[in-house]
């Protein structure tokens, strides 16, 4: 897909789509609650659809009317057969189903798309096996294909995990520890990474009426209790929110979302202030959030984005708009995504003319827009880099998005907004 830069800058009002990180943390609490889940304003994408299609395959009953969601909950109890569950490049289904298979009598493969088989998920098995959950990778090389060999029930108790891989793995082990036979204590190795998303999962657990005790900052025990049915409307997507305000900033305008969530739960909100920083004016009030840009982009300086991994791209290729110095840190998990993302945006970042550095866990950009010219993108079927140099399309003649389609993983409406905003 050829961009056409927006010669009058950026103007529009765009209502974003459900939070993908909420809608799948939801739908499988609620396939896991005792009752039914009524869940409104869901994420439409194809990561929610391999999520739900999935639950289907454990026999999870789930009617779907556009946005909204009655789901019945199993309490737990799953019918003994045999599964293979294909989940593509949907990383968080992968995760936390693999825990949730061992609730359910019969073997379970798990496997996805051959990026999804390159990314470890070790940790997360060992610490299955400590609670009881018989698992392993199918390769031995502690990625997927997974197979669970579920036996109905876990008996839970203590277990060990690291934290510095993914904080999705201590999510998975949260969501099925109130129906393991003992609960399960969690000790976590430091240092925690990406702890909005865990804070989260916590949020949304006393939401389904579960307790979970904070023992310390690397501890908490989860009692075994019922997870109860809910009903309730989902955030708006706030990662989604970043790439349509990215297009603002590097087009200048003006671009309001109505529904950018106030009081948010997700981590990746706070990009607001990212974006004040570059040098936006933000207006929020109860008719939505408001980013205007008028002037030139600021560089960052030193930034760690740990706690907003998500967002660190689009905040990477906006910095290759500012004239001066951004080093971007604590990325270490952006190795491992659905491509090695340090280095697929230092490499198109070098491809459009910009000076780029980078590190185990770190970019640095030494921005320039008079540098920047036309190249095209290479995504690796990553919805985020299409989206996070989308925003450069709109300022930079030239910009050749290949494969766009994979915006659909979490945002299929994508290429639409962007023309929309179009002044």
């Amino acid at each position: 897909m050829a961009l056409r830069p927006f010669q009058k800058g950026a103007s529009g009002t765009v209502v974003l789509p459900g939070s993908k990180s909420i809608t799948n943390r939801c739908l499988l609490l609620s396939a896991l609650a005792e009752g039914e889940s009524l869940l409104s304003r869901g994420l439409i994408s194809e990561d929610a659809d391999l999520m739900q299609k999935a639950l289907a395959d454990f026999g999870v009953q789930i009617e779907k009317n556009g946005e909204r969601w009655i789901v019945q909950g199993t309490a737990g109890k799953f019918p003994p057969e045999k599964r293979n569950i294909y989940l593509g490049n949907a990383g968080t289904a992968v995760r936390f189903l693999t825990a949730m298979a061992g609730l359910a009598p019969g073997e379970t493969r798990i496997h996805g798309k051959e990026r999804m088989h390159q990314r470890p998920i070790f940790d997360l098995l060992s610490a299955l096996g400590q609670i009881g959950v018989e698992v392993e990778s199918e390769n031995n090389n502690g990625c997927p294909p997974v197979i669970i060999l579920g036996k109905g029930k876990i008996p839970g108790g203590k277990c060990t995990i690291s934290g510095k891989t993914s904080s999705q793995f201590l999510s998975a082990l949260f969501h099925i520890a109130p129906l393991t036979e003992k609960g399960i204590r969690i000790h976590i190795t430091p240092p925690l990474v990406s702890r909005p998303y865990l804070n989260m999962t916590i949020a949304l657990l006393e939401k389904f009426g579960v307790s979970v005790q904070e023992i310390s900052e690397y501890e908490f025990f989860v009692p075994a209790q019922k997870i109860h049915p809910v009903t309730m409307e989902i955030e708006a997507d706030a990662s989604s929110a970043a790439h349509v305000f990215s297009i603002a900033i590097a087009a200048k305008g003006e671009i309001e979302i109505p529904n950018f969530p106030q009081n948010s739960i997700q981590g990746d909100a706070k990009f607001l202030n990212i974006l004040k920083v570059f040098g936006a004016e933000i207006k929020t009030s109860e008719k939505g959030t408001v980013v205007r840009m008028e002037g030139e982009v600021l560089p960052l300086g030193e930034i760690n984005m740990e706690d907003m991994p998500d967002v660190a791209l689009a905040t990477a290729t906006l910095s290759a708009l500012a004239k001066g110095r951004t080093k971007i840190t604590g990325l270490s998990t952006l190795r491992k995504k659905e491509c090695d993302r340090i280095e697929v945006i230092q490499k198109n970042l070098q491809r459009m003319g910009a000076e780029v550095k980078s590190g185990e866990d770190f970019l640095e950009i030494f921005g320039n827009p008079d540098l920047l010219h036309g190249a095209e993108i290479e995504t690796h079927d990553d919805h985020r880099i299409a989206m996070s140099f989308a925003a450069l399309g709109g300022r930079i003649p030239g910009v050749i998005i290949e494969d766009p389609k994979c915006v659909e993983k979490t945002f299929p409406q994508f290429w639409e907004v962007f023309e929309s905003v179009r002044a």
